[in-house]
């Protein structure tokens, strides 16, 4: 028994629900932009970027939310894409956001946004004269 409580604890449940097999699932779950999970993907740390997965806790959710911080890096990401759809919120700083077949980049200031379809290749990068830049990205579920 005493696993099992190091169990539910460490997943930050209920024992009831390490026990039974359908696990009430919560209708909504509150959270800080400030105490995200981190997580890496996409060799984020060598391009100078942080990831903080929010709703994680969240069971069955159709979202995925993230804050993306940039630091500056002299190493630049190339273009990338992936199967989910993408909504994009500055939040604090300037970026260039980089999109395929376009020539030039779009820059982005705090309070803009920029939502993309699935597939569409692109990238992110501090724009010229910041140091620092954060945003609210939201990934749909793959369909």
């Amino acid at each position: 028994m005493k696993a099992l409580n190091a169990i539910s604890a460490a997943l930050g449940v209920p024992l009831a629900a390490v026990l039974t097999s359908d696990p009430e699932v919560p209708e909504y779950t509150i959270g800080s932009v400030e105490q995200g999970e981190e997580i890496f993907r996409n060799d984020n740390e060598r391009y100078g970027m942080r990831y903080l997965a929010l709703a994680y806790e969240q069971v069955g959710r159709l979202l995925e939310p993230f804050i993306i911080e940039y630091h500056t890096c002299s190493e630049e990401r190339p273009l990338l894409m992936h199967d989910t759809e993408e909504f994009y919120v500055l939040l604090t700083g300037s970026v260039e956001f980089y999109i395929e077949g376009k020539d030039t980049p779009e820059l982005l200031k705090a309070g803009q946004t920029i939502y993309l379809r699935a597939n569409l290749p692109h990238r992110v990068k501090l724009a010229p004269g910041c140091d620092f830049a954060r945003a609210l990205v939201t990934y749909s579920q793959k369909k």
